[in-house]
């Protein structure tokens, strides 16, 4: 009975000291965030629950602060991270054992937040992929962290990550635009993109541009910027608001997209290449 009661004992001592969660803060959300991620490995160990690691800038920039109100307070996505994860957050701007945890794992100071999956003995339970800001991409990972370890997966985040059918209304449409050589061209090209609802040859400051509106469930920010670089069509990024405008990376200029500066092109200029076809 003595040695029951320790083990039980040491085993509610572990689950405490991993759920001590660091201060609620903008950038990390709503979610109850361990700071011992040996504690947790013990936890995962104990639960067979995986281990979600954040590695976020805190305090970080108004990026890091949108992610954390948009993506860390969705609440299927707070629901999932602390019943069905063991999560743990890792300030990747801070000294010690912070620091030495983004050496262990190879990630850079001072980085846009990263999330990944982790066994009870810290390995990566799916690879590790950076620019995953949006809460149906990062639902889509939770789940496929989930079915790894062979846990079973909430309906809801299954829903939120668009495997399942949903009644949620639209999402509100967002709009920006980019500059090109040839906004023919472009048009044709970001038409091809799912997601992307409206496109429109247009004029910004002299330059040939497509002002785009998009789905952000359907398809991210991130993944819309690296599509218009691979279409050479990101010579200049109007982004749709200052914060994502801060909290996008490319070698190419970025402005928060003005509507007022934007100029229709003729009517002539309108989806010139698809008519072609």
């Amino acid at each position: 009975m003595r040695r029951l009661f320790i083990v039980v004992f040491s085993l509610c001592f572990v689950f405490a000291a991993c759920a001590q969660a660091s201060e609620l803060r903008p950038e990390t959300g709503k979610v109850r965030w361990g700071r011992d991620l040996e504690a947790a490995k013990v936890v995962a160990a104990k639960s067979g629950r995986p281990i979600m690691l954040l590695f976020q800038e805190v305090p970080g920039c108004a990026g890091c602060r949108q992610y954390g109100a948009e993506v860390l307070s969705h609440p299927d996505i707070v629901r999932a991270a602390e019943n069905d994860f063991v999560p743990v957050v890792v300030f990747n701007n801070q000294p010690g054992r912070d620091a030495e945890i983004l050496h262990e794992f190879g990630e850079p100071a001072w980085n846009f937040q990263v999330v990944r999956y982790l066994d009870a003995q810290g390995r990566d339970l799916i690879p590790r992929e950076d620019t995953i800001w949006s809460a149906q991409a990062t639902a889509s990972r939770m789940a496929r962290a989930l079915r790894k370890a062979g846990r079973t997966v909430p309906a809801s985040l299954l829903r939120l990550a668009g495997f399942l059918p949903t009644q949620q209304t639209k999402a509100v449409p967002l709009t920006a635009a980019f500059a090109m050589f040839c906004f023919w061209e472009g048009e044709a090209k970001f038409a091809t993109v799912r997601g992307v609802t409206e496109t429109e040859a247009a004029f910004i400051e002299g330059r040939e541009v497509v002002r785009l509106t998009f789905d952000p469930t359907v398809v991210s920010w991130p993944d819309l910027v690296r599509r218009a670089e691979e279409f050479d069509c990101a010579h200049h990024i109007y982004a749709p608001n200052e914060a994502l405008a801060k909290s996008t990376r490319s070698k190419f200029p970025i402005t928060v997209f003005d509507p007022s500066k934007c100029r229709r092109a003729p009517e002539s200029d309108q989806k010139r290449w698809q008519r072609r076809s």
